[in-house]
């Protein structure tokens, strides 16, 4: 039997540009059981398909809790984190997409910032796993066609993902601006630089226990708890991400003591910076 193939007059993408696969992530083995601090991508919104094990993530100003055939979305400039829950640790293959226009939402956002960004994938969990692990073997053969493969696979689990968000997004409950959002955003701008509670509550205009108790009930963390879960995020970021040296990460993310970073790091992440750098270029 002959099949047509639907012709579609408008694309989904503005003015037609197809976006581009940025990096894949597989969180596996002994990396699926080390946290991911807070962090943001400014020019990439990522897909993040979870396929065994859980974890919990913050992801905006709210906290949500993955099991096997979760989808997580993250639009670009949206703070983010994931650590495992239980013993099988989280495991997951992430896709960084970038030059993403679609139709009615800011560049590089997959879903409306109204929109929850927590999906099940029900039936559709097989084939996502499968076109994630097709794209995952075909980046590492490394074919002089594997572009153009994982091109088409990753514009593949885009419009699955689409057609999640258009079947199942839960509209989020919006009340005013309130004062743990403007909390968050101010650290966002400055985290990097000497802050103390002091700082923050006197250009917020409320008290420093008043702003410490707020921003604890509704993020999970105290604030000096978040500038170094930022820090912290940044900092496994530039590890995976460039060839810099541990000293100069350190001072770029806002410690001038690198032994004093290092501590911190182990403390927080379960390795050393160069521990974490090992692991995940294993993995990648």
């Amino acid at each position: 039997m002959q099949y047509l193939v639907p012709q579609r007059t408008e694309s989904c993408f503005l003015d037609g540009r197809q976006p581009r696969l940025r990096h894949l992530d597989h969180r596996t083995g002994g990396s699926s059981r080390l946290p991911r601090a807070l962090h943001l991508h400014a020019n990439c919104a990522e897909i993040s398909f979870v396929y065994a094990g859980g974890g919990v993530h913050a992801i905006g100003d709210e906290r949500y809790y993955s099991r096997p055939g979760d989808v997580l979305l993250y639009n670009a400039g949206v703070p983010h984190d994931e650590r495992s829950v239980g013993d099988d640790g989280l495991c997951c293959y992430t896709l960084g997409i970038t030059a993403l226009r679609l139709r009615g939402l800011p560049e590089n956002a997959v879903l409306s910032a109204r929109h929850e960004p927590l999906l099940h994938a029900g039936a559709a969990a097989d084939r996502l796993h499968t076109l994630c692990g097709y794209l995952h073997d075909e980046l590492l053969r490394g074919r002089t066609l594997t572009a153009d493969l994982c091109r088409h696979f990753m514009m593949t689990l885009l419009f699955d993902t689409l057609e999640l968000i258009r079947v199942q997004a839960t509209p989020r409950v919006h009340g005013e601006e309130d004062l743990a959002i403007r909390i968050k955003r101010y650290i966002d701008a400055r985290y990097r630089d000497n802050l103390t509670l002091t700082e923050v509550s006197e250009a917020l205009g409320v008290s420093a226990y008043h702003l410490g108790r707020i921003f604890k009930e509704r993020t999970g963390y105290s604030p000096v708890q978040y500038i170094i879960q930022r820090r912290m995020g940044e900092a496994q970021t530039l590890l995976t991400s460039t060839e810099a040296s541990v000293i100069s990460i350190a001072e770029g993310v806002g410690y001038e003591n690198a032994n004093y970073f290092n501590l911190l790091f182990k403390k927080h992440i379960g390795v050393t910076p160069g521990q974490y750098r090992k692991i995940t270029r294993e993995v990648q």
